[in-house]
């Protein structure tokens, strides 16, 4: 022949294949977040929520410094003495409140008890100062007013006109009480009760006649009846 074989082919197969397989490759990386947020957010306000703001004003809590200073006091007269009509001397009762309030306060006075009839609220004669008016016939329960803003009131007290009692004199109750809008001085709050000493008239005043009455008052003895 005119050529010798070759032991090598021409060619050197690859075992290589002709195409690599693939892989399945997600088209999007998977993420473990949730898709939207969760929220916790209630659709209304809670019924917990106040509808207003508290007020600032003082009210019946006792830390309250207006709640802790409110109080009051009195300062009666030593004793008033039983006189003539036009003699009548009355003397001061001054209420006096601790604090000043927000809103006028209503102070009552009330003589009560046996000897109610000992004691009455006067006005004073302007044209003499320290004796009653002698057209007013006094009163034993009055109710007078202490402005808001302000803490005193006085009034004029002595003993009935035309009490006669045989020479026996009284220790008079009297209350005071108030009630005010102002929640610091609020009705049933504040009572207090004190006593004022009426002295029985001389007996030879008795004797006279100068009272109201125009019966001459029986000091002893039996009583006639007609």
């Amino acid at each position: 022949p005119t050529a010798e074989p070759t032991a090598e082919p021409t060619a050197v197969p690859t075992p290589s294949p002709s195409a690599q397989p693939t892989t399945a490759v997600p088209t999007a990386v998977p993420t473990t977040s949730p898709t939207a947020t969760p929220t916790i957010t209630p659709t209304s306000d809670p019924s917990v929520v106040p509808t207003s703001v508290p007020s600032a004003t003082p009210t019946t809590t006792p830390t309250t410094e207006g709640y802790r200073l409110a109080n009051f006091s009195v300062a009666a007269p030593a004793n008033l003495v039983e006189a003539t009509v036009t003699d009548l001397v009355v003397k001061n009762l001054t209420v006096r409140l601790h604090y000043a309030p927000s809103e006028d306060v209503e102070v009552r006075l009330r003589a009560y008890g046996a000897a109610a009839t000992a004691l009455r609220v006067y006005d004073e004669d302007p044209a003499r100062r320290g004796y009653a008016l002698a057209s007013d016939p006094g009163s034993a329960s009055v109710t007078k007013i202490i402005p808001a803003g302000t803490t005193t009131l006085t009034v004029m007290v002595g003993a009935l006109r035309d009490r006669i009692n045989n020479g026996a004199s009284f220790s008079q109750s009297v209350d005071v009480s108030l009630d005010s809008r102002d929640p610091n001085y609020a009705c049933c709050r504040f009572l207090e009760t004190f006593r004022v000493d009426v002295i029985d008239v001389d007996e030879s005043l008795i004797s006279a006649g100068k009272f109201l009455s125009k019966i001459p008052p029986v000091t002893s003895g039996n009583v006639p009846l007609k």
